[in-house]
C-alpha cells in the first residue's frame, strides 16, 4: 500500500494521487465474492493510527442498502459490512497522514430514516410565533472553533422536504415523521431524524438526483408543492 508521506503540506493533484493510490487495494470484484474479501484491508493493529488532532477530516460514504445485508442481492443476506468499512477507515488513517477518515451515512436505512442536518439553526422551528425549541452551544464539528447552535428539534411532527432543479423545471417532495434527535459528533450539529413515509428504498436510491442541499418543513406540505408546481409549470418528482 502507498503512502503519503507529509499530505498536510502536499499539492492537491499529490494528495488525490497518493489517495488513489492507498484506496486502489480497496477495488472490488463484484463478481468473485473472495476477491472482494481478499480486496479490502485486513484489521489495522492497535497503536498503527496516529493522533490526528487538528488534522484535515475527509468524510467516507459507504453505498450500502444496510450495514447488514437484508435484501436478496450480493453478496448475500446477512453479509455484514460493518467490519469492512471499519478495516478501511482504519487502514487510510493509518496509511495518510495530516488526514482524518471519518465514516459516515446521511441515511439510516435500520429506521427507514433520514437524518437531516444544518451546521447553525433557529430555535423556532415551528414558526416565528412558536415556543423556542431547547438548544446547546457547540463548536462548529469541521475545525473545532466558533459556535453553533445545535437545536433540540421537535419531535413527532409530520414533515416535508423540497428541492428545485430551476433548468430542468422538478421540484422534488418527500414526507416523513420527525421521530428523535441525532447527537453524534460528525457532520452539522442540528440533526432532526425523520421515518421517510412511502418508499424508503426509493428515497435510498434517488438521494444523490437533486443533490445534498435541500429545504425541510415541519409540517405536511405535499399538497402544497403539488399545487405551487402545477401553478409555475413544474413537475412534482415523488421521492418516496
Amino acid at each position: 500500500m502507498s503512502t503519503i508521506n507529509d499530505c498536510a503540506s502536499c499539492g492537491r493533484r499529490d494528495f488525490l494521487y497518493g489517495l488513489l493510490a492507498v484506496t486502489a487495494a480497496t477495488s472490488v470484484d463484484a463478481h468473485e465474492f473472495r476477491d472482494f474479501l481478499a480486496a479490502f484491508p485486513a484489521p489495522t493493529p492497535e497503536g498503527a493510527i496516529p493522533d490526528k488532532a487538528g488534522a484535515v477530516k475527509v468524510r467516507l460514504v459507504f453505498a450500502v442498502f444496510d450495514e447488514v445485508q437484508k435484501r436478496k442481492t450480493w453478496p448475500y443476506i446477512g453479509f455484514d459490512f460493518r467490519p469492512v468499512m471499519k478495516n478501511v477507515t482504519d487502514s487510510l488513517n493509518a496509511a495518510v497522514k495530516g488526514v482524518k477518515f471519518v465514516p459516515g451515512t446521511a441515511i439510516d436505512s435500520s429506521r427507514r430514516a433520514v437524518v437531516f442536518a444544518h451546521c447553525v439553526s433557529t430555535r423556532k422551528l415551528l414558526g416565528v410565533g412558536s415556543a423556542a425549541s431547547p438548544f446547546e452551544i457547540e463548536t462548529h464539528c469541521a475545525d473545532r472553533e466558533g459556535a453553533s447552535v445545535r437545536a433540540i428539534t421537535p419531535v413527532g411532527y409530520p414533515v416535508t422536504t423540497v428541492q428545485l432543479d430551476i433548468p430542468k423545471r422538478l421540484v422534488a417532495v418527500q414526507t416523513g415523521r420527525s421521530f428523535s434527535n441525532d447527537p453524534d459528533d460528525r457532520g452539522c450539529r442540528t440533526k432532526m431524524v425523520v421515518e421517510v413515509t412511502g418508499d424508503f428504498e426509493k428515497a435510498y436510491l434517488h438521494w444523490n438526483r437533486f443533490g445534498w442541499h435541500r429545504v425541510t418543513f415541519l409540517g405536511d406540505f405535499k399538497k402544497d408543492v403539488e399545487s405551487l408546481a402545477k401553478k409555475i409549470g413544474y413537475t412534482v418528482v415523488h421521492e418516496s
